[in-house]
């Protein structure tokens, strides 16, 4: 039975740690397809002079960033529960501010929000690389400890 409780216990601690480092994770995937969908919306609204939406709907970058875009296309309001409230503002002023303006005034646009949001994902890697990986360690090793007063 305490063996059967130590397990349990180890096990849960484990997930806890991969859940926090999950969500390090999940905000760098985010800004990584955020960065990947300027480079795209830049190329298309230069060249093709392509309407925003068939540009949203037109590429993949990954299920949950697409999930996102198509929400956002239908209420026009998003909140991530990975991002703080300051990240989720920026986000929706970006996305507000699309298709405002003539392609001269896109471009700029698509310059200035591409320096923030590639800043900020140099940012997010570099918590998940130091902060993800600590916290996984940290919430593992006091799950260890208590297993081991436990014995």
């Amino acid at each position: 039975m305490k063996i059967s409780l130590i397990i349990v216990l180890g096990c849960s601690f484990i997930l806890l740690g991969s859940n926090v480092k999950n969500h390090y994770r999940q905000r760098s995937n985010f800004y990584d397809c955020l960065a990947k969908f300027l480079i795209v919306l830049n190329q298309e609204i230069t060249f093709l002079k392509s309407d925003l939406a068939c540009i949203m709907n037109s590429h993949h970058f990954s299920d949950d960033f697409d999930c996102f875009l198509k929400e956002y296309l239908s209420n026009q309001k998003v909140t991530l529960s990975f991002l703080s409230d300051e990240e989720n503002n920026q986000l929706l002023q970006f996305l507000n501010s699309l298709g405002k303006g003539d392609v001269e005034r896109e471009v700029n646009n698509l310059s200035y929000y591409s320096v923030q949001f590639n800043d900020k994902l140099a940012k997010v890697k570099q918590d998940e690389s130091t902060n993800g990986n600590m916290y996984f360690k940290l919430v593992s090793l006091i799950g260890v400890v208590i297993c081991i007063m436990l014995i």
